[in-house]
């Protein structure tokens, strides 16, 4: 429930960001805000919660990461037991831009436009590929799901963050599909090919080889990977016992 209060506050003070950030003066007005607001939460949050500056070591949940990577600048970014809480004063005035009349997609000429703009992404021509490659093989909510998460992940391994070519591409089902997993978003995860066969490889070998080859000897790569192994019910990787087993 409280997890649940704070996501509501979050969502709608971004809301009122996104909304009011052309007005020339919002950064004045919802600085008159943050007093009365910060008072509240000390004098109701500090003998029951913990309310800090401190960052924890892990964001809870998707919304918390992506509020944290929104106001992580802010001098007045706070945390709940862990949650993000959205800094009401930290908004900034936003030049509105004029649409171009030039792109649209009613003529050659606009989505051509449109394709141009697209491409600046360094993985929007795979995002085509993924799109087009509907397995027959997998529902289409995982179809659809699996090129969300692409987009939320910028075309990125979310193990070793290395950008992703189309062949590179795996979709993960972080709980299986033996255990009860689904194709929702929550449950899917955009890797590397290879990366993937780490998380199911029991050769030592092998594992040796991907864990070069895929990064994922760092400790940050190595601690996520060990936790997908687990669930897949492998064996974390420990890389003493694994250096021994080499000899």
């Amino acid at each position: 429930a409280q997890h649940n209060a704070i996501i509501t506050y979050n969502q709608m003070v971004v809301g009122m960001h996104e909304y009011y950030n052309m007005a020339t003066m919002i950064c004045a007005d919802v600085h008159k805000l943050f007093p009365s607001i910060d008072i509240t939460m000390k004098t109701r949050l500090n003998d029951r919660q913990s309310l800090t500056k401190e960052v924890p070591d892990k964001r809870k949940g998707g919304m918390d990461e992506y509020f944290y990577q929104k106001y992580q600048k802010s001098k007045q970014l706070r945390f709940v037991n862990g949650m993000v809480v959205v800094p009401v004063a930290y908004c900034k005035t936003c030049n509105p831009m004029c649409h171009s009349p030039t792109v649209n997609r009613y003529t050659p000429e606009g989505r051509e436009e449109i394709h141009k703009m697209l491409l600046k992404d360094a993985y929007a021509e795979v995002l085509l590929q993924l799109g087009r490659d509907s397995s027959i093989e997998e529902s289409i909510e995982f179809c659809d799901n699996r090129l969300a998460r692409f987009v939320a992940v910028k075309g990125k391994c979310e193990i070793s963050k290395q950008q992703l070519r189309f062949d590179d591409v795996a979709c993960h089902r972080f709980i299986p599909k033996e255990q009860g997993g689904t194709d929702e978003y929550k449950n899917l995860r955009i890797i590397h090919t290879e990366v993937e066969q780490l998380i199911f490889a029991t050769d030592v070998n092998t594992i040796q080889m991907l864990l070069e080859s895929t990064k994922c000897k760092e400790s940050a790569n190595l601690t996520k990977l060990n936790k997908w192994r687990i669930n897949v019910g492998r064996e974390p990787i420990n890389l003493i016992t694994l250096k021994q087993s080499l000899k």
